[in-house]
């Protein structure tokens, strides 16, 4: 969450016209792997990345995409936890690139391993995160900053 906020007061000293910006925008998007691998399942990718595609569409400047692996600890027992998580990732960060490769240079993938579980549920920590840092010229999103689609 500091390197949202570190990205957003970035946005802010740049040197755009304060007329182009409306305000920040910060959300996430998360993609659950139920196997203890980088398979996504019977995920529908096309609609957990359809947030992505709107702000595209919009032409809405996006500041970042901040994609992070995450790995359950019962994962830990192969000694590999960083590189499934880093893996997840890559996975999830080729998606995104092959619908809209131009994004590659606003694209940053990392991986946390468990040390971030968001509960006891090993599906739930099994996750991709895609953190997007965007300025908001439309009526795109709530009050909360969530995309309306």
């Amino acid at each position: 969450m500091k390197l949202i906020q570190f990205l957003a007061a970035l946005l802010m000293a740049c040197s755009l016209p304060t007329s182009a910006l409306a305000r920040t925008c910060n959300f996430s998007i998360y993609i659950w792997f139920p196997q203890q691998s980088i398979d996504f399942g019977s995920q529908d990718m096309a609609s957990a990345l359809r947030p992505i595609d709107v702000l595209y569409a919009k032409n809405e400047p996006v500041v970042a995409y901040i994609v992070v692996g995450h790995a359950d600890k019962s994962e830990e027992s192969g000694g590999n936890v960083e590189l499934l998580s880093q893996a997840r990732a890559g996975a999830v960060a080729a998606q995104v690139l092959r619908a809209h490769p131009e994004l590659g240079n606003v694209l940053h993938v990392f991986a946390k391993g468990s040390k971030e579980p968001i509960g006891d549920d090993p599906i739930r920590n099994r996750r991709v995160e895609i953190e997007v840092v965007c300025i908001v010229r439309g009526p795109y999103f709530d009050k909360d900053g969530h995309p309306i689609l």
